[in-house]
């Protein structure tokens, strides 16, 4: 996988199999697929958001989860605007709602906001603070 400007070790989670980056990539786990990337890291990025998008329950949290990570690892997120509002209007408020209101149990958090989507989900929850709010 030719990881262009993400990370190398943050990437090892979406171009594997499973959740975990470990398999073929044919498991349907996020992250799952051929992890061919072009020069900048994009199609991964990309391919992760749609891995979420069409997952459930724990498997959509760890997805959030890792591509947080590797937005974060990015260096060039100017070519990246869809995907950086997905990130600060559904990712980041996620892990940071089951991180700073749920103690990272992704359980507790799943039975809290029950997710079917989390498009938008800074309208029910930022993640600031140590209780769950909009504001």
């Amino acid at each position: 996988m030719n990881r262009g400007n993400c990370g190398g070790d943050v990437c090892d989670g979406i171009d594997g199999g499973g959740i975990d980056g470990g398999g073929d990539g044919d498991d349907g786990g996020i992250g799952g697929g051929d992890g061919d990337d072009g020069d900048d890291g994009e199609t991964d990025l990309h391919f992760l958001r749609e891995k979420i998008k069409n997952s459930e329950g724990v498997e959509k949290v760890q997805g959030c989860l890792i591509l947080l990570r590797a937005w974060k690892a990015c260096n060039n997120k100017k070519s990246y605007s869809s995907l950086k509002t997905f990130v600060a209007k559904s990712v980041r408020p996620v892990c940071n709602c089951l991180h700073n209101h749920h103690s990272g149990n992704v359980e507790a958090f799943l039975s809290h906001h029950q997710l079917c989507s989390i498009h938008n989900f800074y309208l029910k929850c930022k993640g600031n603070g140590s209780t769950c709010s909009t504001v």
